[in-house]
């Protein structure tokens, strides 16, 4: 792909794969669309900014630099999402697959919140609908987090963290198969930041 700056205040700017082969976001040549981060980094957003795809996401290496001016970013895949290799920061995200999405790499916000949702459209006969958390993944906000995954739970292959100022919100069945899950729902200890669990919740 290529762009050139591109500046919007308060529209919403959509991306959408029009053929449905997928998205590669960052470091990845995975998908028929792809933005790089430094392409990312040449577009202003100070409401919200959406992917939208029919088929499937991959993103990587994602840097604070690259997505600081998007103020909002939302995801948005019929098919899988996936977070590889390297670790992403944004302002604030949320993540929307109807087939299911997994975390092997870290994800940070460092404004606003994360919200994770593996099964957007609730129906087990669009993908597993499950939320998969590698080993060792960290998974921060400056914010709440909110992990929801309806039909397929939740799954943390080994050990894993969940760190947020302001709440972290679990709405689906919870496997950890192994290692220690350390959930810091308060990281700035002011007594704002509480852990909720709505097993069987339908976000």
């Amino acid at each position: 792909m290529s762009l050139s700056a591109v500046q919007l205040a308060a529209a919403t700017l959509n991306i959408t794969d029009s053929d449905g082969n997928g998205i590669g976001l960052g470091d990845t040549t995975v998908g028929d669309f792809q933005l790089s981060g430094t392409e990312l980094q040449l577009i202003t957003t100070t409401t919200l900014m959406e992917l939208i795809t029919a088929g499937n996401v991959t993103v990587d290496n994602i840097t604070a630099a690259n997505s600081n001016t998007v103020n909002t970013l939302t995801i948005d895949a019929v098919g899988a999402i996936t977070f590889a290799n390297n670790a992403s920061t944004f302002n604030a995200l949320t993540v929307e697959a109807d087939g299911a999405v997994t975390a092997n790499a870290n994800i940070t916000t460092d404004v606003g919140a994360l919200l994770i949702d593996a099964d957007d459209d609730n129906n087990a006969g669009t993908g597993t609908g499950l939320l998969t958390v590698a080993a060792n993944v960290t998974l921060t906000s400056a914010a709440g987090i909110t992990l929801d995954a309806t039909e397929g739970g939740i799954t943390f292959t080994a050990a894993g963290t969940l760190n947020a100022v302001n709440g972290v919100t679990i709405n689906d069945a919870v496997a950890a198969t192994a290692g220690t899950l350390t959930i810091d729902a308060d990281t700035d200890n002011d007594g704002t930041g509480t852990f909720t669990t709505a097993a069987g919740g339908n976000n």
